[in-house]
């Protein structure tokens, strides 16, 4: 089981025993930070919705929309996560097939900021889910040598980390579980906290790549296209890849050095 570690608690510092007990406590001058979240309606909310998929960070969020066909879903909300002037996270909702909610995470600063709680709180608590239901949480990180010391899995690839209620739901067993230390921080961390606790069927897929190198579509198609394929109906959205396009997010997160988890 994973630790989660929302907001700004570094990711692998208790995993390895560090001492970092001044984050345990809200500082004093988040008391006079002014944190916007605007939220623009745009259709009228659909029933309970069966399956709520997250996709966090421009790799992924580029990614699903090259290779999946957008035009059978329809745009029903936008949140803006906005804790200085200008919009750190833009959140798009699309509804697909009246019982599944696509969430578009664009994040254009940092996601290790403050006040990602109140964000959360308020995608997770959007549309209208029973006990049933199942989330599907998509984000991307650079690989670091110390997460994978005894192997050097060829890059990009996949891990998986989900949570206990989803354990009886089907998934694909090629793609092996997030080796330790399993520690999630930032965006990712904060909403697969909030499901825990909310005692959800819940699955983070975590796409690794070599910062150094751009992502080819027809590398990132064969690491994490599986994963979506695998979605409730989406198999009938996928769109043949053009293998010879970059994915010029990830070049961008790349030259700002960003870690988008």
């Amino acid at each position: 089981m994973a630790v989660l570690f929302p907001k700004k608690v570094p990711a692998f510092s208790r995993a390895l025993g560090e001492v970092d007990d001044a984050f345990d406590d809200e500082p004093s001058f988040l008391n006079d930070i002014r944190l916007n979240i605007s939220v623009e309606e745009l259709q009228k909310n659909p029933g309970v919705i069966d399956n709520v998929i997250i996709v966090i960070g421009g790799v992924c969020c580029e990614f699903l929309t090259c290779h999946y066909q957008f035009t059978n879903m329809s745009k029903v909300k936008t949140i803006n996560f906005t804790p200085s002037e200008m919009p750190v996270i833009e959140c798009t909702a699309f509804l697909y097939e009246s019982s599944t909610i696509v969430w578009l995470c664009h994040i254009k600063e940092d996601s290790d900021v403050f006040g990602l709680a109140n964000l959360v709180e308020n995608l997770l608590s959007s549309f209208s889910v029973n006990e049933q239901s199942a989330f599907y949480v998509f984000t991307s990180e650079y690989s670091r040598r110390f997460q994978f010391q005894s192997f050097s899995p060829k890059l990009p690839f996949v891990r998986r980390l989900h949570t206990s209620r989803f354990e009886c739901r089907q998934v694909d067993q090629n793609i092996p579980m997030l080796e330790q230390p399993n520690v999630i921080s930032g965006f990712a961390g904060e909403i697969m906290s909030r499901l825990t606790c909310r005692r959800y069927a819940a699955c983070l897929y975590i796409l690794f790549y070599d910062e150094t190198f751009p992502l080819s579509n027809s590398a990132t198609f064969s690491a994490i296209g599986p994963c979506f394929t695998s979605l409730p109906g989406f198999k009938n959205l996928l769109q043949p890849p053009d293998s010879s396009r970059v994915l010029e997010s990830g070049r961008a997160n790349i030259s700002r050095g960003q870690l988008y988890i």
